[in-house]
């Protein structure tokens, strides 16, 4: 059996507006998450049957 977990941080800035919005330079993207968390079990039933969850 093997348990697994991951993190990931990340941040996103706006490096290029487009030319309609030429004030969002420099601003976050609110619809990206900070902070991801994950995370799983694998367990060998038998050699040819491999259960994750």
């Amino acid at each position: 059996m093997n348990i697994w977990m991951a993190y990931s941080w990340q941040y996103w800035k706006i490096l290029q507006p487009s030319a309609t919005l030429p004030n969002s330079r420099g601003q976050e993207i609110d619809h990206i998450p900070h902070h991801l968390y994950n995370a799983g079990i694998s367990f060998e039933a038998t050699p040819a049957l491999l259960l994750t969850a």
